[in-house]
C-alpha cells in the first residue's frame, strides 16, 4: 500500500506502470499511454491546430459549432459512418430547460439529484419568485410537501482552489444550489439557481423568467460545476480508486485458488494498471489533468479529500443508494432509466453471488471462520477507507448475506456504475455489425493467466474454506406533454431501426461487441464533448448581478480554443473500450472448474439477457434512448 495523497484511500506501490508485477500490468502499455492517446485524439478529430491557442476565444457559439460539425462527421467515420445521434441532440438543445433537467437524470453524472423535503435557508427561494414556473397552482412549500422539487447542490467546491498552473489565464470555479420542479408531464426542469453558497446581494437567485442570457449563463456555471464533480469524484474517487482498493486487498489476502479470489479477478483487471498510469501522467503534478481543467492544479486533490467523508458503504449499495436520495419512486419519477436499469443490473449481481456463496460457504460459520475472506474485507478497511469507523464498511463478515451484499458492492462498483458515468452508448447503430458470442465463450485470446506476482501476496497458504461439495480448493422521455415545440423534438419517438442495443444471436446468445465490431462512445463523450454543455473551465467569475450578461460574456467565460481542444482530447480518449473488452457475465478463464458455479454463471448471462432485452424494448421509440447500463455495454472491471 502507499499514501498517494493524505487522506486518500490508499493505492498500489508502485510510481510507474513498469513497476507493476508483470501480471497486472497492461498487455501493451502504448494503448494506454495518456499522452499519446490525447495527442492522437486531437489529430483524430483534426484539432491539433487549436491545441496550444491558449487565451484565444471562440468568436461565438457558431464558431463552437463549425468545429464541432467537423468532429462530428469524423467520429461518424470512425463510426462507420454512424453519427452520435445524442452528441448532436445536444448541440442543438443544450440551451432548453428540459435538456438541463434531463441530465441529472440520466446523463453522466445521475447520482447528485434529490428529492427536496425542506428549502434549505441557504437558498431563499420564495413562492413569488418561481411561481411562473409552477404549474399545479401550489405554492413552493406545497410542491415541496408534494415531492414535486429536487435539489442538486454542489456545496462540495466551495472554496476549492482554481487553477493557477497557467498564470496567463485566470480561471474560476463555483458552487451553485440549483432547484429542480417535476412539471405536469412529470419532466425535471430548474426553477432556480443560486451560484455560490452564501446568499446576498451579489449572488443572486437566477430564474427562467429572467433574461436569457442571464439564465443561459447561470445554467452554464451548473453544467460546469456537474463536469467537475462528475470526473473526480463519481468517476474518480467513487469507481477507480474504490475498485483498486478492492484489488490491492485481494491480491494481498486471497490466494488464487479461493474461490472469492477467482470470482473477483475478472472484476479488478487492468484497475490497478489504469490508475497507476494516471497517477504518473493525468492527475499528477503539472498532469494531463491540469491543462483544461479548473479543478487542476491541486483542486481535484482537495476534492476528494473532502469527498471522503461521504464515501460511505451504504453509498455504494445501489439500492440504499437511490433511497437515501429519495429518488426510489418509480412512480413519482418515472424517467429515472438510471435508476431503473441499475436496480435490475443490481438484482442479478445479487443472486449470482448468493448462488456463488452458497455453493462455497454451507453456513454463516464457515464465512466467520474463513480467515482469508476476513483479512480482505479488513485490508479494504483499514487501508482503503483509512480506518473510518463513519464510513460503514465492515471490518468482518459474519453472514453468507453480509458476503453476498458485499461481493455484490465490488462487482457492481467495477462494472455497472462505473459504465454508467464512463461507458456506453446512446444513438447508435441497430444489429448491423454485431458480433455475436455463444454463452461459455470468450473474445480473442488474452494473455495466458499466471499466479499473481509474489510481491502482491504476503502468504501462499492455501487455507480452504470448507466446501459443500468439497472442491473449493480446486485449481482452476416519453411524454412531451407540456414541452414547446423544440422541446418535443428531442423527447418524442425516434425513426426506427436507431439505437444500438442487445440483439440477441442467432441462438438466443448475448451479443458483445468484440475487438472488430463498431467502436462506440461513452456517456463522457455524448454529454461533455459540446463544451458549453460541460465547460471543464470557466475564465470569468459567476456574475453577481442581474442584467448584465451578453453572449460575448459568455463566451469570453468559457474554455479558449486550446483547452477547449485539450478537453475534447480527453473526452475522446477515456471514452473508449479495451481491445478485447470483457463484458458482465464474461468469464473467459476458467478458475472455476465445478459445475455448479458454471451453472450459476450460465444463469447469470441469462438473467443479463433478460435485462438487455427488457431495455431494448423501453428504448424502442425514444430519441433519448438509455443504454448505459445495458449488460452488452458493461465492462468487467475499470480499465480505462
Amino acid at each position: 500500500w502507499m499514501e498517494w495523497n493524505p487522506g486518500f484511500p490508499l493505492s498500489i506501490d508502485a510510481k510507474c506502470h513498469k513497476d507493476l508485477p508483470r501480471d497486472i500490468q497492461f498487455d501493451s502499455e502504448k494503448g494506454v499511454d495518456f499522452v499519446l492517446n490525447y495527442s492522437k485524439a486531437m489529430e483524430n478529430l483534426f484539432i491539433n491546430r487549436f491545441m496550444h491557442m491558449f487565451q484565444s476565444s471562440w468568436n461565438d457559439f457558431a464558431d463552437f459549432e463549425k468545429i464541432f460539425v467537423k468532429i462530428s462527421n469524423t467520429i461518424s467515420e470512425f463510426r462507420m459512418g454512424l453519427p452520435s445521434l445524442l452528441v448532436e441532440r445536444v448541440m442543438n438543445h443544450w440551451q432548453e430547460d428540459l435538456m438541463f433537467g434531463y441530465q441529472f437524470l440520466n446523463g453522466c453524472n445521475p447520482v447528485l439529484i434529490r428529492r427536496c423535503t425542506e428549502l434549505p435557508e441557504k437558498l431563499p427561494v420564495t413562492t413569488e419568485m418561481v411561481e411562473c414556473s409552477l404549474e399545479r397552482q401550489l405554492s413552493l412549500e406545497q410542491e415541496i410537501q408534494q415531492g414535486n422539487i429536487f435539489v442538486v447542490d454542489f456545496e462540495l467546491l466551495d472554496g476549492i482552489d482554481a487553477n493557477k498552473t497557467d498564470p496567463c489565464t485566470l480561471q474560476f470555479l463555483a458552487a451553485p444550489i440549483c432547484l429542480l420542479y417535476k412539471n405536469l408531464a412529470n419532466k425535471i426542469v430548474p426553477i432556480a439557481i443560486q451560484l455560490n453558497q452564501i446568499p446576498g446581494e451579489e449572488n443572486p437567485i437566477f430564474l427562467p423568467s429572467d433574461a436569457k442570457y442571464d439564465w443561459l449563463l447561470a445554467k452554464i456555471w451548473v453544467r460546469s460545476s456537474d463536469f467537475h464533480v462528475h470526473q473526480t469524484i463519481t468517476h474518480l474517487l467513487r469507481t477507480h480508486l474504490v475498485s483498486e482498493v478492492f484489488g490491492i486487498a485481494m491480491y494481498r489476502q486471497l490466494p488464487a485458488v479461493h474461490p472469492i479470489f477467482k470470482l473477483l479477478v475478472a472484476h479488478v483487471r487492468f484497475t490497478i494498471a489504469i490508475n497507476t498510469k494516471a497517477r504518473e501522467q493525468l492527475i499528477c503534478e503539472y498532469g494531463l489533468f491540469d491543462k483544461a481543467n479548473a479543478t487542476g492544479g491541486g483542486g481535484h486533490v482537495q476534492m476528494v479529500q473532502r469527498a471522503m467523508k461521504d464515501l460511505t458503504y451504504a453509498s455504494l449499495c445501489f439500492p440504499e443508494a437511490i433511497k437515501a436520495r429519495g429518488m426510489e419512486s418509480k412512480e413519482d419519477i418515472p424517467y429515472y432509466f438510471y435508476r431503473d436499469d441499475g436496480l435490475l443490473v443490481w438484482e442479478a449481481v445479487r443472486t449470482f453471488t448468493a448462488e456463488v456463496v452458497d455453493i462455497y460457504y454451507e453456513s454463516d460459520q464457515v464465512v466467520a471462520e474463513d480467515p482469508e475472506l476476513q483479512n480482505f474485507v479488513k485490508d479494504v478497511y483499514v487501508y482503503g477507507m483509512r480506518g473510518r469507523k463513519a464510513s460503514g464498511f465492515p471490518k468482518s463478515l459474519k453472514s453468507r448475506e453480509q458476503l453476498s451484499e458485499y461481493l455484490t458492492v465490488v462487482i457492481f462498483t467495477a462494472s455497472a456504475q462505473h459504465a454508467a458515468v464512463n461507458f456506453g452508448q446512446v444513438g447508435g447503430a441497430g444489429p448491423a455489425g454485431r458480433s455475436s458470442l455463444p454463452r461459455a465463450a470468450a473474445p480473442p485470446p488474452t494473455r495466458p493467466r499466471r499466479d499473481p506476482a509474489p510481491a502482491l501476496h504476503p502468504h501462499r497458504t492455501l487455507g480452504q474454506p470448507r466446501a459443500r461439495n468439497g472442491n473449493c480448493g480446486a485449481d482452476s422521455a416519453s411524454s412531451a406533454e407540456g414541452a414547446g415545440p423544440r422541446e418535443r423534438e428531442w423527447t418524442d419517438s425516434r425513426p426506427a431501426g436507431v439505437g444500438g442495443h442487445g440483439e440477441m444471436g442467432p441462438r438466443g446468445q448475448l451479443g458483445f461487441r468484440g475487438a472488430h465490431a463498431r467502436r462506440w462512445l461513452s456517456p463522457q463523450y455524448d454529454w461533455c464533448s459540446w463544451i458549453p454543455n460541460a465547460p471543464p473551465t470557466m475564465r470569468a467569475p459567476p456574475p453577481t448581478a442581474k442584467g448584465v450578461v451578453t453572449i460575448e460574456r459568455i463566451v469570453d467565460s468559457l474554455p479558449d480554443r486550446g483547452r477547449s481542444c485539450w478537453h475534447l482530447g480527453a473526452v475522446w480518449a477515456l471514452s473508449q473500450f479495451q481491445e478485447n473488452e470483457l463484458f458482465l457475465g464474461m468469464y473467459p478463464e476458467e478458475h472455476f472448474i465445478e459445475k455448479p458455479v458454471k451453472e450459476a454463471m450460465a444463469q447469470f448471462r441469462k438473467n443479463l439477457e433478460a435485462i438487455v432485452s427488457v431495455i431494448a424494448e423501453r428504448n424502442k421509440n425514444k430519441k433519448l434512448p438509455y443504454y448505459y447500463l445495458s449488460p452488452d455495454r458493461i465492462p468487467n472491471s475499470v480499465a480505462i
